[in-house]
């Protein structure tokens, strides 16, 4: 009777609940595979897709895929690394799309578990309650059941998939510092208030990518304008100059709406017109606000932004005794362009 009130006691009492390990929160990928297999930014596009959402975990999981293919098939060997363990997987499928595939819906569910579910036809039924009775006799244990419930990883994985863990990376680092991504950008527009408007603007920038920030150093030039008066007195004026700037990233998936503040400083030449040939050179300094949205296709994507600018030193200029130009206290400029990068970088939808 007193083993039976044991076993029943066992058996009711609730398990101890067991802490998860925490999600990724960033995606390290490497991804090499021949022509005609999907491409890194192939890869992407697709997590994007399947991801419901941020990642909400911490650390970094790194992720490198080689893919080669022969008259067998094609073979995938990937190899993961999070919080100092690395996994190698080998995967072996008929084509390089399935590959593609099975490595997106992998990564979705390393980033977010819950994008598991959206691989499935029907949410996953819970786990059946099992009461164990008593044993009749102690050499007589039944043996337990396997449980039902597909794990993460059968879901990830497909068919003829071996995963074995390595030893644990020695360069591999949770708390290593984001090395931000590099990037350049040509864009062209028009101006307004600096020089006599409209005037046209070329803008070259720099730009170094963090996961929610941005930092930037351009180089402006506007083009000569041309200003005179009923007597053909006046001034034919350009201006160049160089800034930096710092934005916040925000992302709505592949599109970005970059909010930046930031100065610039340089100087505008002016050559008289009806008085001689001199040329004057006055300086320039502004402030600048500026917000954009961009759009990204695999390593390009198209920016737009709309910039304000605040003038804090100007210069006037006169032809004697007519005033040839007066900058504005305020201008502004817009500007299209397009931004090049390795990838679309870390903050936007992986």
């Amino acid at each position: 009777m007193l083993p039976g009130l044991l076993a029943l006691r066992l058996t009711v009492a609730p398990p101890t609940p067991i802490p998860l390990p925490p999600d990724p929160l960033e995606l390290e990928l490497v991804w090499r595979a021949p022509s005609g297999c999907p491409t890194q930014p192939d890869l992407e596009r697709r997590l994007r897709e399947l991801l419901p959402g941020d990642p909400t975990g911490d650390g970094v999981l790194h992720v490198e895929g080689d893919v080669t293919v022969d008259a067998s098939g094609a073979h995938l060997t990937l190899a993961s690394t999070f919080r100092g363990v690395t996994e190698r997987r080998e995967i072996t499928s008929t084509s390089c799309d399935e590959l593609g595939e099975a490595t997106a819906v992998w990564l979705a569910v390393a980033l977010e578990p819950s994008a598991s579910a959206r691989r499935t036809d029907a949410p996953p039924q819970p786990s059946p309650i099992l009461v164990t009775p008593p044993p009749r006799d102690r050499t007589e244990v039944a043996p337990p059941e396997p449980d039902p419930t597909p794990s993460v990883d059968a879901l990830a994985d497909p068919p003829r998939t071996t995963s074995t863990p390595a030893a644990a990376s020695p360069v591999a680092s949770t708390h290593r510092p984001r090395i931000p991504a590099l990037g350049l950008r040509i864009a062209a527009g028009l101006e307004l208030g600096a020089l006599p408007p409209p005037a046209g603007a070329v803008q070259l920038a720099a730009l170094l990518l963090w996961r929610r920030a941005r930092l930037e150093v351009h180089g402006t030039y506007l083009a000569p304008r041309t200003r005179r008066d009923a007597s053909g007195q006046g001034a034919r004026l350009q201006l160049g100059a160089a800034g930096v700037r710092g934005c916040g990233r925000l992302f709505a998936r592949a599109v970005e709406f970059p909010l930046c503040l930031g100065a610039e400083a340089g100087a505008v030449r002016a050559r008289a017109l009806g008085l001689g040939d001199t040329v004057t050179i006055g300086p320039w300094a502004a402030a600048i606000a500026s917000a954009g949205v961009a759009r990204a296709w695999g390593p390009v994507a198209v920016h737009f932004a709309v910039e304000g600018l605040g003038r804090l030193v100007g210069t006037r200029f006169l032809v004697g005794d007519v005033l040839a130009s007066q900058q504005f206290p305020v201008s502004a400029r817009a500007l299209l362009g397009i931004e090049l990068r390795p990838s679309w970088g870390p903050g936007a939808r992986k």
